[in-house]
Protein backbone atom coordinates (compact mmCIF):
# COMPACT_ATOMS: atom_id res chain seq x y z
CA UNK A 1 0.00 0.00 0.00
CA UNK A 2 1.49 3.09 -0.83
CA UNK A 3 -0.68 5.51 1.48
CA UNK A 4 -1.84 4.38 4.88
CA UNK A 5 -3.83 6.47 7.84
CA UNK A 6 -2.73 4.18 10.79
CA UNK A 7 -2.92 4.73 15.04
CA UNK A 8 -1.97 2.72 17.87
CA UNK A 9 -2.37 3.14 21.68
CA UNK A 10 -6.05 4.32 21.43
CA UNK A 11 -8.19 5.35 24.63
CA UNK A 12 -11.14 6.56 25.51
CA UNK A 13 -10.85 9.72 27.32
CA UNK A 14 -14.24 10.08 28.27
CA UNK A 15 -17.47 8.52 28.75
CA UNK A 16 -19.57 8.33 25.46
CA UNK A 17 -23.12 10.06 25.76
CA UNK A 18 -23.87 12.20 23.10
CA UNK A 19 -21.79 12.69 19.26
CA UNK A 20 -19.22 15.00 20.74
CA UNK A 21 -17.62 12.60 23.24
CA UNK A 22 -17.60 9.88 20.47
CA UNK A 23 -16.13 12.43 17.92
CA UNK A 24 -13.49 14.00 20.41
CA UNK A 25 -13.25 11.42 23.37
CA UNK A 26 -11.40 9.04 21.81
CA UNK A 27 -7.90 9.75 20.68
CA UNK A 28 -4.86 8.09 19.79
CA UNK A 29 -1.08 8.07 18.47
CA UNK A 30 -2.07 8.79 14.76
CA UNK A 31 0.63 8.19 11.47
CA UNK A 32 0.33 8.80 7.70
CA UNK A 33 2.56 6.86 5.95
CA UNK A 34 3.81 7.04 2.24
CA UNK A 35 5.47 4.39 0.52
CA UNK A 36 6.11 2.64 4.16
CA UNK A 37 7.40 5.86 5.60
CA UNK A 38 5.49 8.14 8.08
CA UNK A 39 5.39 11.74 7.61
CA UNK A 40 3.71 12.80 10.39
CA UNK A 41 2.87 11.48 13.60
CA UNK A 42 0.25 13.05 16.56
CA UNK A 43 -0.43 12.28 19.95
CA UNK A 44 -3.77 12.40 21.65
CA UNK A 45 -5.25 12.81 17.86
CA UNK A 46 -9.30 12.78 17.53
CA UNK A 47 -9.14 9.84 15.19
CA UNK A 48 -12.90 9.75 14.90
CA UNK A 49 -13.14 13.18 14.41
CA UNK A 50 -10.92 12.66 11.70
CA UNK A 51 -13.16 9.63 10.44
CA UNK A 52 -16.47 11.40 10.95
CA UNK A 53 -15.07 14.31 8.31
CA UNK A 54 -12.74 11.56 5.65
CA UNK A 55 -15.71 9.40 5.41
CA UNK A 56 -18.14 12.15 4.35
CA UNK A 57 -15.20 13.39 1.80
CA UNK A 58 -14.93 9.68 0.26
CA UNK A 59 -18.49 9.33 -0.18
CA UNK A 60 -18.95 13.24 -1.56
CA UNK A 61 -15.87 15.05 -2.29
CA UNK A 62 -13.66 12.62 -3.64
CA UNK A 63 -15.30 11.88 -6.53
CA UNK A 64 -15.32 15.03 -7.58
CA UNK A 65 -11.78 15.82 -7.39
CA UNK A 66 -12.01 18.01 -4.44
CA UNK A 67 -9.01 18.63 -1.97
CA UNK A 68 -9.76 17.21 1.39
CA UNK A 69 -8.71 19.18 4.52
CA UNK A 70 -9.37 17.97 8.25
CA UNK A 71 -10.44 20.52 10.48
CA UNK A 72 -10.44 19.93 14.30
CA UNK A 73 -12.74 21.74 16.78
CA UNK A 74 -9.73 21.06 19.14
CA UNK A 75 -7.32 22.69 16.71
CA UNK A 76 -6.78 26.31 15.68
CA UNK A 77 -4.53 24.80 12.47
CA UNK A 78 -6.42 23.93 9.64
CA UNK A 79 -5.12 20.85 7.23
CA UNK A 80 -3.66 18.99 10.35
CA UNK A 81 -4.43 15.91 7.66
CA UNK A 82 -4.83 17.32 3.39
CA UNK A 83 -5.14 15.12 0.66
CA UNK A 84 -4.28 17.32 -2.52
CA UNK A 85 -5.53 16.58 -5.76
CA UNK A 86 -2.55 17.92 -8.55
CA UNK A 87 -2.76 19.19 -12.08
CA UNK A 88 -1.18 15.16 -13.03
CA UNK A 89 -4.30 14.12 -11.81
CA UNK A 90 -2.60 12.37 -9.26
CA UNK A 91 -3.33 12.95 -5.18
CA UNK A 92 -0.89 14.10 -2.36
CA UNK A 93 -1.13 13.36 1.14
CA UNK A 94 0.05 15.21 4.11
CA UNK A 95 0.08 17.42 7.32
CA UNK A 96 0.51 21.20 8.10
CA UNK A 97 2.63 20.17 10.63
CA UNK A 98 4.45 17.18 8.79
CA UNK A 99 8.16 17.51 9.29
CA UNK A 100 9.20 16.83 5.83
CA UNK A 101 7.19 17.06 2.54
CA UNK A 102 6.50 13.67 0.49
CA UNK A 103 6.97 14.25 -3.07
CA UNK A 104 5.25 10.85 -3.67
CA UNK A 105 2.54 11.21 -6.40
CA UNK A 106 -0.59 8.92 -5.69
CA UNK A 107 -3.15 7.50 -7.80
CA UNK A 108 -6.79 7.58 -7.02
CA UNK A 109 -7.33 4.36 -6.00
CA UNK A 110 -4.33 4.42 -3.53
CA UNK A 111 -6.10 7.75 -1.58
CA UNK A 112 -10.06 5.86 -1.40
CA UNK A 113 -7.92 2.75 -0.15
CA UNK A 114 -6.10 4.48 2.38
CA UNK A 115 -9.38 6.16 3.64
CA UNK A 116 -11.83 3.74 3.78
CA UNK A 117 -9.11 1.44 5.41
CA UNK A 118 -8.91 3.81 8.00
CA UNK A 119 -12.53 4.36 8.41
CA UNK A 120 -13.20 0.37 8.97
CA UNK A 121 -10.22 0.57 11.67
CA UNK A 122 -11.59 3.11 14.05
CA UNK A 123 -15.37 2.10 13.55
CA UNK A 124 -13.92 -1.50 14.44
CA UNK A 125 -12.26 -0.73 17.38
CA UNK A 126 -15.11 2.31 18.72
CA UNK A 127 -16.99 -0.92 18.24
CA UNK A 128 -14.76 -3.73 20.23
CA UNK A 129 -13.32 -0.92 23.11
CA UNK A 130 -16.17 1.51 23.60
CA UNK A 131 -19.76 -0.67 22.71
CA UNK A 132 -20.59 1.78 20.68
CA UNK A 133 -21.11 1.91 16.55
CA UNK A 134 -19.72 5.34 15.15
CA UNK A 135 -22.53 5.06 12.53
CA UNK A 136 -25.41 5.45 15.22
CA UNK A 137 -23.86 8.46 16.74
CA UNK A 138 -22.91 9.88 13.83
Amino acid sequence: MKASFTFVDAVQERPIRNRWDLLLGVVATFRILILGEVIYEEHLFPIVELRAQLARWLVSGFPLAEDFEFVSMESDEPGLVWIRAQPSGDWRVGSAQQDKPSPALLVREDVAEAGIDFVKEVDRWVLEHCDVSVESYL
